[in-house]
């Protein structure tokens, strides 16, 4: 699997995905200042300003997944139970677990969903920072 990382730009609301706007938000989340002779520019680091998104593999439609994604998740596929209906869950990395999951609501707290082996029943429905309002999925 190839590493890709893209970023969430906390202050224009806006996704970061080329490789020169992905290399300065991984330079200010990473606290590392900028070259001043390139430019007259601000140029201090800002590690607050960015929420990085790394890749974790494909949905079961061949879409990318990045942490923050919201997804449905069959529970049909896993169970192999035809009465189980979907969750809805928020991609994070669980270091408890040391794996990426789905955090899913069930009933008044989140629960980590591990995510091996289980992408074929994951659809990408959109992304916590592009959705106005996320857990109202959940």
């Amino acid at each position: 699997m190839k590493l890709i990382l893209k970023f969430w730009d906390n202050e224009r609301k806006i996704m970061l995905e080329s490789p020169q706007s992905v290399l300065t938000a991984f330079r200010n989340h990473s606290n590392i200042a900028g070259f001043t002779h390139f430019s007259d520019c601000y140029n201090q680091p800002n590690p607050k300003k960015y929420e990085p998104l790394l890749f974790i593999g494909k949905d079961s439609k061949g879409v990318e997944l990045f942490t923050a994604d919201v997804v449905k998740i069959r529970l049909d596929i896993i169970t192999q139970d035809p009465d189980k209906s979907c969750v809805y869950g928020i991609i994070d990395y669980d270091e408890k677990e040391c794996c990426f999951c789905a955090r899913v609501l069930q009933g008044e707290e989140f629960e980590m969903l591990p995510l091996f082996g289980i992408m074929e029943a994951i659809e990408k429905i959109g992304n916590e920072y592009d959705l106005p309002h996320p857990l109202s999925l959940l």
